[in-house]
């Protein structure tokens, strides 16, 4: 039976917006740690390294606390020690909120979405190490499920005016 799990390290550039550029924010981190287990009341859930295929996750959502989305992924590529993305935040309402609680350091983390497609359990059914799945989304949230997840930079751009002489 295939699922919906949520879940996970995020370093953000804060940009100003343009009124002819609707990104008002871009980003980069680690959306999924591997061989990194996490306690999911009970359960001792991981991945296997690679177990996303980063020309599947170029183009998903970037989502706040999986709801409504604020972006795109706009790359993808899997490292020794997990996923990584980078993404772009719009300039809506929900995306200025998002990218907001960023600067502030009020909502660092990043989680995903994702549908098991290969796993393998303990005898005991209390471990769960993820194979290959395939990303729905990416979020950010002030609570990851992993420990390793959070923002780690955040840089603003300086905003430019434009003077008349």
């Amino acid at each position: 039976m295939n699922t919906t799990e949520i879940r996970t390290d995020l370093a953000i550039e804060v940009r100003e917006a343009s009124d002819t550029d609707p990104v008002i924010a871009t980003g980069y981190g680690r959306a999924v740690p591997y061989d990194d287990s996490t306690d999911l009341g009970g359960l001792a859930e991981s991945f296997a390294r690679d177990a996303f295929d980063p020309a599947d996750v170029i183009g998903k959502p970037f989502a706040y606390r999986h709801g409504e989305p604020i972006g795109t992924i706009t790359g993808a590529s899997n490292e020794p020690d997990g996923l990584y993305i980078d993404f772009e935040i719009l300039n809506t309402a929900q995306g200025r909120d998002a990218a907001t609680l960023m600067r502030g350091n009020a909502s660092k983390g990043l989680s995903v979405g994702f549908t098991p497609l290969d796993s393998v359990w303990n005898k005991a059914k209390t471990a769960v190490r993820h194979t290959r799945a395939r990303l729905l989304e990416v979020s950010q949230t002030h609570m990851p499920a992993y420990r390793t997840a959070g923002v780690t930079e955040v840089r603003e751009e300086p905003t430019m005016e434009d003077t008349v002489d």
